[in-house]
């Protein structure tokens, strides 16, 4: 059968789509404007002053006080001290780095030198109770090589 709920449901929509057809309609209104024989076509009113927003705020500012002009040297003067303690402090970070980079190639260079050498005295041949210091050296060698290099 037909469910009364149903055309009460598509009543209200024509007369919501109705109205949004009129609103839209009203506030789509086009004048047309003459100026000189030229026609210009706006959505204002040919009588009323645009207003555009690129243009500089219109807003007059009271000139800065002589406590506010200090106030806002004093800010930039902290700003400039960070700003050169950022920059004394990302120099020493660099130099650190550099430094930890120059001893950690120094480090990398000297376990590869020791390695070598004691695969040089491996092969001389060695007493048995010596292996295990010359196991230990090895791996403190291979761990600071890993680590390093």
């Amino acid at each position: 059968m037909h469910d009364p709920g149903i055309s009460v449901y598509v009543a209200a929509m024509v007369v919501f789509l109705i109205s949004l057809v009129f609103v839209s309609a009203a506030n789509a209104a086009i004048y047309v404007c003459e100026d000189k024989e030229v026609a210009t076509f706006t959505d204002l009113d040919c009588h009323q002053t645009p207003y555009d927003i690129r243009s500089p705020s219109r807003t007059r500012f009271a000139p800065l006080t002589d406590t506010e002009i200090t106030q806002l040297e004093t800010i930039d003067a902290r700003q400039d001290g960070l700003e050169q303690k950022r920059r004394k402090s990302r120099r020493l970070a660099r130099s650190q780095r550099l430094r930890t980079t120059e001893a950690a190639l120094e480090l990398c260079a000297e376990a590869r030198r020791d390695l070598r050498a004691l695969g040089v005295r491996r092969r001389q041949g060695y007493p048995a109770s010596e292996a295990k210091s010359l196991d230990a050296r090895e791996a403190r060698y291979e761990e600071t090589i890993r680590t390093y290099c």
